[in-house]
């Protein structure tokens, strides 16, 4: 088997806990969304796959989530309930990457939109003092690359522009259909499904699973 010389790691759910019914429930005390239909919908629309990848603004992101809901509530109480999605990143996994990052070129891949990431990254770097994506070799944010998971181009323009070999690359991410899209590209993938990602490593930092 190829040794394993990179890895890329997802953010949401990989890294940061998330809990996506936290958001619901606070869009639903706004009077958004009592149908849970509305957010089905809205996760599949392109205004949601504009965000992330950058192509709409945040102001624009709230007026149209006042238009299509009825509801005038203000960009404050919006914002807060976008990112009442976003838990804790647990200390484990930021040590875990620490001791990651001295046996592989490690990578960063999420979905995400800048809304998001200003909150995240700021309650980090208030908590350690550096950005979180100094982790990282570099860390690719599809807001800012305009591109997203699954699509199989996603992954091998991410391989390309890092200069990886897909055969020697994991790909560590919480969502099937993402994993599918990387293996596509050639590269391993790891579906994390009611697993810790610390549990993937020894106590040194290195691979401890078969692929």
């Amino acid at each position: 088997m190829q040794e394993i010389r990179n890895i890329i790691f997802d953010f949401g759910g990989v890294i940061l806990n998330i809990d996506f019914q936290r958001s619901i429930e606070a869009f639903q005390a706004l009077g958004i969304g009592k149908d849970p239909s509305f957010f089905v919908e809205f996760g599949q629309s392109e205004i949601y796959s504009n965000l992330e990848k950058g192509q709409i603004s945040e102001k624009g992101f709230y007026e149209h989530i006042r238009q299509v809901s009825g509801v005038q509530a203000s960009d404050e109480d919006l914002r807060r309930a976008w990112d009442a999605v976003l838990l804790d990143m647990p200390e484990e996994r930021v040590e875990l990457l620490k001791k990651v990052r001295q046996h592989y070129r490690i990578f960063l891949l999420s979905n995400t939109n800048a809304i998001h990431y200003g909150t995240y990254n700021g309650a980090f770097r208030l908590r350690y003092g550096h950005d979180f994506e100094e982790f990282f070799e570099k860390a690719y944010w599809s807001f800012r690359i305009g591109m997203r998971k699954p699509s199989p181009t996603t992954f091998q323009w991410v391989l390309n522009d890092a200069g990886l070999e897909a055969s020697e690359t994991l790909f560590i991410d919480d969502t099937l259909k993402h994993v599918e899209g990387a293996r596509v590209a050639g590269i391993k993938g790891f579906h994390l499904h009611n697993t810790e990602l610390t549990s993937l490593f020894d106590e040194n930092g290195k691979l401890k699973i078969t692929l």
